[in-house]
Order: structure tokens, then sequence, then C-alpha cells
């Protein structure tokens, strides 16, 4: 016979994803990324996914650099650290922010093809650039 008092199952809570910062997102929010900085995410998006396309050798989604300046706009909204990433002085802005894209491209790539993550060097994941000209 079995002695042990039988205790209530905890609660399984599921980790909540931050996917796209979407939580912090307030539209009446002050922070406006093109409007605070000199940075153009779009562009920083292009070059991010070109330099990809280069490492993986086929083209990839180009809906990817509206996705990528999408939430990189989210973040600057709604995370304070992440806005003073993007306003530091000089290009440290917008290398600190190449970095998160490449980072986040990852993410993107998985979903669409995992074997072409495999391509890319090691520290793109890690947001440093790829050296592939």
């Amino acid at each position: 016979m079995n002695t042990r008092a039988v205790l209530p199952r905890r609660a399984v809570f599921k980790r909540q994803r931050r996917d796209d910062c979407a939580d912090l997102f307030d539209p009446l929010d002050d922070h406006d990324l093109e409007r605070d900085t000199v940075l153009l995410p779009e562009l920083i998006a292009e070059r991010v996914l070109d330099e990809a396309e280069r490492c993986v050798g086929c083209a990839l989604p180009g809906g990817w650099v509206e996705r990528l300046a999408t939430r990189a706009a989210r973040c600057y909204q709604g995370n304070e650290r992440f806005r003073g990433l993007l306003n530091r002085p000089g290009h440290e802005g917008r290398d600190w922010l190449a970095a998160f894209m490449r980072h986040w491209m990852i993410r993107l790539l998985k979903n669409h093809d995992s074997a072409l993550v495999g391509r890319l060097p090691y520290g793109f994941s890690i947001g440093r650039a790829s050296g592939v000209k």
C-alpha cells in the first residue's frame, strides 16, 4: 500500500514569447525610431538580408526587410535599453541595430528553411557581420 500523500499537480506555465516586442507596442508612445535617430531601419534590414543571401547562396523573401524594420521599431518603442543601444554616438547605434537584425534573421531563416541556417557563419547568429563580399 502506498502511504505517500498525493500532492496536486503544479500548473505548467508556458514561457510567453516576446516575439517582435508586440506586447510592448503602444502606437501612442513618444518613442519613434526614425524620428529619434538618424537610423533608417529599412536600409539596414536590406543590408542584412543581402548579407544573408550572399552567405546562403540563394534569394530570400523580400518581405523580411519590412518584418525586420517593424520589429526594430517596436522594440525601440517598448524597450528603454534597446533605445539606449541605438542612440549611441557615431556608428555604434547602426552597428547594434544590424547585430540585432542578424540575430532576428536567424529565426526567419529557421522558419523558412532550417537547412540554410548551417550555411551562415557561426558569428551571424550572435550579430557578427559575415565578412562575405
